[in-house]
């Protein structure tokens, strides 16, 4: 009889850790995807850096001049849809202006006058006698209608997106703490509960396999999602903005792939020295 009640409890907890060694693989995941997120996109000096790699540059310098075409056009100035007004001398300061007001940790935003103020200024300040006609045109323009070139600023570089991206940024901040918080307390909720029925040697074993297949998962999941624009134009496939956030992110990506392969190379050093077999 003992025996037997012996046997079931040990069949009940190798169902246990079974379950737990899921569990602890997909909060690992989680974790790993969520804090490389917070550090990465949401990180203004981060994306900053990353427009400025070129490959980035080029697509970011033709998106704000789609912009910048639009702005003109509202001001009466001719639309040069065909035509980069804007050299990256220009574009980038506007680029990080952007990101700053984006991203970081900031509250809820309503207004973006003040955006479009210091895109307006960086224009003033950038358009000089080396630029060309048409932009040294259009900040004359600007100059005139002072007032009116910081709504067509707004219309133009559409910032109420802007702002709305801005307040996603926000939300995204406070539900990825609140995720690594909980996703930390169930961690050692499960740990405190294997040492139950485990030995030490046995719970590094679990934790570090479990870590291993969250790595796996990095590697495989975001490793697809980096080639995405190598096969296909992910701004036809998904629209403008989450194509154009494709794009820019296939490099963070792929340093997301790097992060798992180091993190699985990592793991199986525990996972062998605690093995018990």
């Amino acid at each position: 009889m003992a025996q037997r009640v012996t046997r079931s409890r040990r069949r009940l907890e190798q169902s246990e850790n079974k379950k737990y060694k899921g569990f602890l693989a997909f909060s690992f995941f989680i974790l790993i995807s969520v804090g490389f997120f917070m550090a990465t996109f949401m990180n203004p000096s981060y994306m900053e850096r990353q427009v400025k790699k070129e490959s980035n540059a080029v697509i970011v310098n033709t998106k704000l001049n789609d912009g910048f075409n639009t702005f003109a056009e509202s001001l009466g100035a001719d639309r040069a849809s065909e035509q980069n007004l804007l050299t990256e001398e220009i574009s980038e300061p506007i680029a990080q202006a952007l990101i700053d007001y984006t991203l970081g940790f900031h509250w809820f935003k309503t207004d973006n006058q003040g955006l479009a103020r210091r895109i307006q200024a960086i224009l003033v300040e950038r358009i000089n006698d080396n630029s060309s006609t048409e932009t040294k045109a259009i900040k004359k323009l600007i100059n005139q209608n002072k007032r009116t070139a910081q709504y067509a600023i707004a219309s133009g570089f559409n910032l109420t997106e802007v702002t709305a991206l801005a307040n996603a940024v926000t939300l995204a901040w406070l539900i990825g703490g609140l995720i690594v918080l909980l996703g930390l307390i169930m961690i050692f909720s499960v740990i405190h509960r294997l040492r139950g029925y485990l030995g030490a040697r046995e719970i590094i074993h679990d934790l570090s396999g479990a870590m291993m297949w969250a790595a796996a998962f990095v590697i495989v999941l975001f490793g697809i999602v980096s080639l995405i624009p190598t096969f296909i134009n992910p701004e036809q496939l998904f629209g403008l903005g989450f194509g154009l956030f494709l794009e820019v992110g296939s490099g963070v990506f792929l340093e997301l792939v790097i992060v798992g392969a180091v993190f699985y190379v990592l793991s199986t050093i525990p996972w062998a020295l605690s093995n018990t077999k």
